[in-house]
Order: C-alpha cells, then sequence, then structure tokens
C-alpha cells in the first residue's frame, strides 16, 4: 500500500507540477500593483499555454497530491514509532536516510511551489503579496518550516561546531569574497571603484537588517546548500549537485542585478566559496555564519564608505 501511495504522489505532483505551468503565466509581470484582478485573469487567459487543461490538472492533481502526502506522512509516523522497537542498526541508519530524502523532497516541493506562485502570478486576491519575491513574512515561514524539517540535523551539526574554527571561517570567507570580486572587477572591467559598496539610507531598517543578518543566510543556506548538495561517497554526484546550487542560487539574484546576467558574478563568487565552506565538513552552520558574516561585512562597509 505504501509503494502505491508513493506511485501516486509521483504521479500527482508531475501532473499538478505540469498543470500549474500550463495554467499561470509563463512570463514576469510588470508594474504588478497596476492591474486590477480582473485584468490579471484576462491575462492570464490570454498568456497561459492552455488554461483549461491545466486547470483540470490541478483539480485531479492538488486532491491526490493531498492524499497521498496525508497518508505517506502517516507511515512515516508509524514507521518511525516501529523504528524505535528495532534493534537492527542497519536498518536505522538506512531509514533515517531515507527520512532525510524525504523532508529535503518536501522543502524544495514548497519552495517550487511558493517560487511559481511568487513569479508567475496567479488571479487571485493574494496575488499581489505572492508576487514579493523577497518578501520578509515568506522567507521566516520557510526558515521555521525548515527547522522543523531538519531539527534533528541542526542539533547534531551544532553541537559538532568547532568555535575558534567557526571564527576563523567568519573572517576568511568573506575577505576572500570581497577579494575576489575587487579582483575581478579591476582586471575584467577596469572598475576602480570595486570596493565601494552601496546600501541606499532608506533600506537601513531593523527588520532589513535581521533579514540580511540571520533570516537569508538560513534560509539561502537550508536550500541552496543543505538540500540541494549531495554529501555522501558519490564523488560525482556531489560535483553536480553542487555546481546546481551554485548556479541556482546565483540565477535567484538576478532580480537585484535588473536582469543583467554580466551582473551576477559577484553573486557567483559569493555562492562559489559558500558551496566550498560547506562542502568542507558538510556542516550548514559554518556556511550559514560565513554568509552571515560577509552580508554583515559588507552593510557596514557601506555605511562608512
Amino acid at each position: 500500500m505504501k509503494k502505491f501511495a508513493l506511485g501516486v504522489f509521483c504521479f500527482s505532483l508531475f501532473i499538478t507540477v505540469v498543470g500549474f505551468f500550463l495554467q499561470t503565466i509563463l512570463i514576469p509581470i510588470q508594474d504588478f500593483d497596476t492591474i486590477s484582478q480582473e485584468e490579471l485573469k484576462n491575462i492570464q487567459l490570454d498568456l497561459a499555454i492552455n488554461y483549461p487543461l491545466g486547470t483540470g490538472m490541478l483539480y485531479v492533481g492538488l486532491p491526490l497530491l493531498v492524499c497521498s502526502s496525508g497518508y505517506l506522512v502517516y507511515c512515516y509516523f508509524r514507521d518511525r514509532k516501529n523504528l524505535k522497537k528495532s534493534k537492527t542498526i542497519w536498518s536505522i541508519k538506512l531509514s533515517f536516510n531515507r527520512r532525510d530524502k524525504l523532508k529535503r523532497g518536501l522543502f524544495l516541493l514548497f519552495y517550487v511551489l511558493w517560487k511559481g506562485l511568487a513569479i508567475r502570478g496567479i488571479p487571485s486576491s493574494y496575488a499581489r503579496y505572492l508576487m514579493s519575491y523577497n518578501h520578509f513574512g515568506v522567507k521566516l515561514l520557510f526558515v521555521l518550516l525548515g527547522i522543523l524539517l531538519f531539527h534533528n540535523y541542526l542539533v547534531e551539526s551544532y553541537q559538532k561546531i568547532n568555535k575558534i574554527a567557526l571564527i576563523k571561517i567568519g573572517l576568511i570567507v568573506p575577505t576572500s569574497i570581497i577579494l575576489t570580486i575587487g579582483l575581478i572587477n579591476i582586471l575584467l572591467f577596469r572598475d576602480l571603484n570595486a570596493l565601494i559598496f552601496v546600501y541606499p539610507s532608506d533600506q537601513r531598517t531593523l527588520p532589513f537588517v535581521f533579514d540580511v543578518l540571520l533570516l537569508a543566510p538560513v534560509f539561502e543556506e537550508m536550500l541552496y546548500r543543505y538540500t540541494l548538495i549531495y554529501v555522501g561517497e558519490k564523488r560525482w554526484l556531489r560535483i553536480i549537485t553542487a555546481a546546481g546550487s551554485l548556479l541556482l542560487f546565483t540565477q535567484s539574484h538576478i532580480v537585484n542585478v535588473n536582469g543583467n546576467l554580466f551582473a551576477l558574478f559577484p553573486y557567483f563568487v559569493i555562492g562559489f566559496y559558500l558551496t566550498i565552506t560547506y562542502l568542507r565538513r558538510g556542516n550548514i552552520w559554518e556556511s550559514i555564519v560565513a554568509h552571515s558574516f560577509y552580508n554583515f561585512v559588507v552593510m557596514v562597509a557601506a555605511i562608512l564608505i
């Protein structure tokens, strides 16, 4: 029964995702705040690939997805209860690996669905909030979801932290990022102001500072490093997932540079160093600290310079 539920889950997830992209708008909407709900509905009907088919697939896929997910969650807790009675060490390790994959998959599923809604737009009264990609509350919800799903790993990783090594990482990684970006700017773009940071004064608010120093580093490291990067024994899989994570991390900041691909290279450098930091020990706290320290250095430099 569990295998059947897993098959239904995969099938329903597939048709839900396909139906979503058939029904929704496949281009970003400019000046979203000026569009009424009725105009947004008409835009969707005109620009969607196949609105009726997509709607039908969503009507079929979403109920199946909810039902199968509920049954798999029930199986998870049932197996967890039975696992405590088991004395086989190997079966415990195998079960934890499967559980970990399921949790990462759920986190990614929620992120993909949210990002699709946030970028593409939907004809509802909530669309204006969902279209805000850098929304503070959404990041906070994902951090709380990550803590709920990955709390065992987070606690175990925190207990393994070497405080002295963590301080070194917090100093070395941000310095390396800044010097690398500055060197590339000078050599390739002949930019003598490579190390001058811009930080608009209207953004120097307490929520924004909290987002930059804590919320964004935790959210992005959970997503792009811990959830996406494989840290097992298969080297080729580590390389592929690390490269994919790096590209996705870089692409996610394209809004910050107004769509200019050439201006994305600083984020590529940042992602590269943070990826190396995470792969070094597989401890997410090290990359979180490095990320947070870098943001802090940039923020302070932008204010003082």
